[in-house]
């Protein structure tokens, strides 16, 4: 089952779906920062726009997940 890796603003607190990662194991090992998984990294602090024009940051909050194909 794939997942969708998300982030949570610690401005606003709005949680948003990052991309597509094929299995949870790939997405706890990316967290913990293993190396060399499938040559991808989890970003665990990002940004985000706030709808009131502030700047807030992110952090990775877990993963949910969805069937390919579907909207998110």
């Amino acid at each position: 089952m794939p997942y969708l890796v998300q982030y949570k603003c610690r401005k606003c607190g709005k949680i948003e779906d990052s991309s597509s990662v094929p299995e949870f194991l790939v997405i706890v090992k990316m967290i913990q920062d293993i190396t060399n998984v499938k040559n991808r990294q989890l970003v665990p602090v990002s940004w985000h726009s706030c709808e009131d024009g502030s700047i807030g940051i992110t952090d990775v909050i877990g993963a949910k997940e969805y069937t390919y194909g579907e909207s998110p």
